[in-house]
């Protein structure tokens, strides 16, 4: 059984380059490290929502293989993410996932920890 962590927050930049405020917020080589280094990550994917330009969504969508790891992590965001410059009103949601389903139509639940990786 794996374990679908998502993180949502709002995201108000200062300069209204889109690229530029995640760049301060999250610059890449730290922000990429720190999630290579998570104990027990399997996968991480960013995203953002840009359909209203004044009111964008970010979000991490995280692969654990238990929920205890899932429920840390989450914990860590809450705690964390609101210091960020320009981040603001952050969830977390843990979805249970239904691998067997997931597999069949090639999910990527059967992946190493990214910490067993080469």
């Amino acid at each position: 059984m794996s374990y679908l962590l998502h993180i949502q927050f709002d995201f108000t930049g200062k300069t209204g380059n889109l690229s530029e405020d995640l760049a301060v917020a999250f610059p890449f080589e730290a922000a990429t490290q720190k999630m290579n280094n998570l104990p027990d990550l399997k996968w991480k994917i960013w995203a953002v929502n840009t359909d209203d330009p004044n009111q964008v969504k970010g979000s991490g969508f995280y692969l654990y293989p238990t929920r205890q790891a899932a429920e840390r992590r989450a914990e860590e965001g809450r705690a964390t993410l609101p210091h960020f410059p320009g981040v603001s009103n952050v969830s977390t949601t843990i979805w249970e996932v239904l691998d067997d389903y997931s597999l069949a139509t090639h999910a990527p639940v059967d992946v190493p920890l990214i910490a067993e990786l080469p």
